[in-house]
C-alpha cells in the first residue's frame, strides 16, 4: 500500500512540475511570400520597451519567401519590414502567439496582405475594399493606363476622393478598433 502511495505522489508530483513549465511563446511568427521581391535583405524593426528599437535583418528566397520570429512582446507591437533598400515598407501588428502571413505583389506593396492578429485582419479587410481603387491610381501614377483617360489629373484626384472617403466609412463602422486609428494616420493625418 505504501508503495503504490509513493508511486502515485511520484507521478503526481512529475505531472505538475511539467504543467507548471509549460513555455507560453512570447514571439510571433511572421511568414511572407511576395512576387517579384527576389532575393533581397529585409529589414525589419520593433520597439521594445518605450524607447529601445531593435533591427534584424532578414533575407528572401528568389522566389520571395521569407520567414522569422519577433523579439518577445508584453503587448501588442507594430513591426516594419523594409523593402528594396528602404524604398518601401510595411507594417503590421503582432501579439505574443501571432501566426502573420504575408503576400501579394511587390508592385502593389501598399496592398499586400496581411493575415493573422485582429488589427491585420481588419486593415485587411479595408485594403480588399480599396483595391481597385488603388490599382487604377498606381496605373494612373505609373503612366499605365493613361491611354483610357481623357483627364488623369482629374481621374486621380476622383479616386483620392473616394479613397478617403472608403477610409471615412470603414472607420465609422469600427469606431473603437486601433485599424482605425491606422487608416485615420494613413489618410488623414
Amino acid at each position: 500500500m505504501q508503495k503504490a502511495f509513493r508511486l502515485v505522489l511520484f507521478v503526481s508530483i512529475c505531472v505538475l512540475t511539467n504543467a507548471c513549465n509549460v513555455i507560453v511563446s512570447k514571439k510571433a511568427t511572421v511568414t511572407g511570400e511576395i512576387s517579384h521581391l527576389g532575393k533581397s535583405e529585409l529589414y525589419i524593426s520593433q520597439f521594445k520597451g518605450d524607447s529601445m528599437l531593435i533591427c534584424d535583418t532578414v533575407y528572401s528566397s528568389e522566389s520571395g519567401k521569407f520567414s522569422f520570429e519577433t523579439r518577445p512582446l508584453d503587448s501588442l507591437t507594430s513591426v516594419n519590414i523594409y523593402f528594396n533598400d528602404n524604398d518601401c515598407w510595411t507594417t503590421l501588428f503582432v501579439n505574443a502567439g501571432d501566426e502573420i502571413r504575408i503576400s501579394g505583389d511587390m508592385e502593389l506593396v501598399d496592398l499586400l496582405e496581411i493575415k493573422g492578429g485582429k488589427v491585420n485582419d481588419e486593415l485587411n479587410e479595408f485594403k480588399s475594399s480599396i483595391k481597385n481603387l488603388y490599382i487604377e491610381r498606381h496605373d494612373i501614377l505609373s503612366d499605365k493606363s493613361n491611354n483610357g483617360v481623357d483627364n488623369p489629373e482629374l481621374r486621380l484626384a476622383e479616386i483620392n476622393l473616394d479613397l478617403c472617403r472608403s477610409a471615412k466609412d470603414f472607420i465609422i463602422n469600427h469606431p473603437s478598433s486601433i485599424a482605425s486609428v491606422v487608416i485615420i494616420q494613413d489618410f488623414f493625418y
